[in-house]
């Protein structure tokens, strides 16, 4: 039998001046730059703000802009609160209710091993029953000493094994706990997801600031939608289904949309090695800015998604994707085919492919007055 896999937390950043982190997980994403008219752009940033305009960006075509679609596969996702996630917290209440059970059990045990050395101490000091007509004082004073050692005894017994059932039940109950966190965070946390951003930048007067505004975000987890509409980042997220055709095309139907969304990838290429100079290239750079979403009431809301591309085990490759329809999800960005060179350094608006990334999920907040918005 195949072991199973146990759930890999993800540690939040440290150090960074962020809103508390909501969310860890790991990271498969298929990241594609797809330019469209600005127009469709310019429309989408003013509904959302009049302080909002496309970001000005370097390589990007005259009367075009770069929308960011990215495909998510999400692994191992699991909440955090406070500082503790919830597997510790499961391990805690976990551990909290084995003491408690197991206490219970060993005291009930170890009452009945003192009271049967207690019994024991009894008969001792009382002697045969043809002897008990011969009692004398001493004999008294001595099973009444024995009969006390007896009962100290049965409640040592008592407090012995609640101690020592005390200590398996924390152990057990919250090893047990954790695993059925864990295995939680396998199967809930684990969905796909796909979220279409666009570079902007939020400029009153002198001050000037990036974001990324999230367009359109649509996946295949219940979870994922019941804590967009709990928590409220603004990113709107719909229900869709996605399928593999058999030339490897996924398609992802959304009910609002005519028509389904479809993206082909092609081969990945080598590993792209992690460096300074490949972060600041133009699509994963777009990936840094903080998130801006639009609540249904029309408030803005700031979360930042952290990644961590360069961390130990994540990988990324350039690969070349066609995409079609991509106004199923983008209204203006055409209903045609596009076709996306694979991310490097004479494509640095190409499509990549990361995976096994660390990425951690902040609390939504409101805009302040340093955000220009």
């Amino acid at each position: 039998m195949t072991a199973r896999r146990r759930a890999r937390t993800v540690e939040p950043p440290a150090g960074a001046e962020r809103p508390a982190v909501y969310s860890t997980a790991r990271l498969g994403t298929l990241v594609c730059p797809v330019f469209v008219p600005v127009g469709a752009v310019e429309a989408a940033l003013r509904r959302a703000s009049p302080s909002l305009a496309p970001a000005r960006l370097a390589g990007v075509p005259r009367g075009k802009h770069p929308v960011i679609v990215e495909v998510w596969r999400v692994q191992d996702g699991v909440p955090w609160f406070g500082a503790m996630n919830a597997h510790d917290w499961s391990a805690a209440a976990g551990a909290v209710v084995g003491a408690g059970v197991f206490a219970g059990v060993g005291a009930v045990v170890g009452a009945g091993l003192g009271a049967f050395r207690a019994l024991g101490a009894a008969e001792t000091a009382v002697g045969p029953a043809g002897s008990a007509r011969d009692a004398s004082r001493g004999r008294g004073r001595r099973i009444a000493g024995r009969l006390v050692d007896g009962i100290a005894d049965s409640l040592t017994g008592i407090a012995d094994g609640a101690g020592i059932g005390a200590r398996g039940g924390w152990a057990l109950g919250g090893r047990a706990a954790r695993r059925q966190s864990e295995w939680r965070s396998r199967v809930i946390g684990t969905y796909n997801e796909i979220i279409i951003t666009v570079p902007c930048a939020a400029r009153r007067g002198a001050t000037e600031r990036r974001f990324s505004y999230v367009l359109a975000t649509c996946t295949d987890s219940p979870a994922s939608m019941l804590g967009e509409r709990a928590v409220g980042w603004g990113y709107r997220k719909v229900e869709a289904r996605g399928s593999r055709m058999p030339d490897g095309t996924l398609q992802v139907t959304v009910a609002a949309a005519d028509r389904p969304l479809r993206l082909r990838p092609g081969n990945a290429g080598a590993v792209v090695e992690w460096s300074p100079a490949v972060a600041a290239r133009a699509t994963l750079a777009s990936l840094e800015a903080p998130l801006l979403g639009t609540l249904a009431d029309g408030r803005l809301r700031i979360s930042y998604f952290d990644r961590a591309h360069g961390a130990a085990g994540a990988t990324l490759r350039g690969v070349d994707v066609a995409i079609e329809s991509l106004d199923a999800l983008v209204p203006g960005a055409g209903a045609g085919a596009v076709r996306v060179p694979a991310f490097g350094s004479r494509a640095p608006w190409g499509a990549v492919y990361a995976e096994d990334v660390p990425v951690a999920l902040t609390h939504p907040r409101a805009p302040r007055d340093a955000d220009a918005l």
